[in-house]
């Protein structure tokens, strides 16, 4: 029986982990980048390749306002 992978690889590593100071419960190797989740924060990271900084992922939610 052959089983399809797709074509990235994502490994989900639920140790504690320092970086900076900063403490991270998930680690996870998306192809070739590595994404920081803080739970603390609720906050998702990304480290940049050049500089090595963790950038900050922005959602794009929008606030709904209400209408009087």
């Amino acid at each position: 029986m052959n089983s399809s992978y797709p074509p990235f690889n994502i490994i989900l590593n639920f140790h504690m982990f320092i970086l900076n100071g900063i403490l991270y419960n998930i680690i996870i190797l998306y192809g070739k980048r590595v994404i920081y989740y803080d739970s603390q924060l609720f906050r998702i990271f990304i480290k940049n390749k050049g500089t090595g900084r963790l950038i900050e992922l922005k959602s794009s939610v929008r606030i709904k306002r209400r209408r009087k």
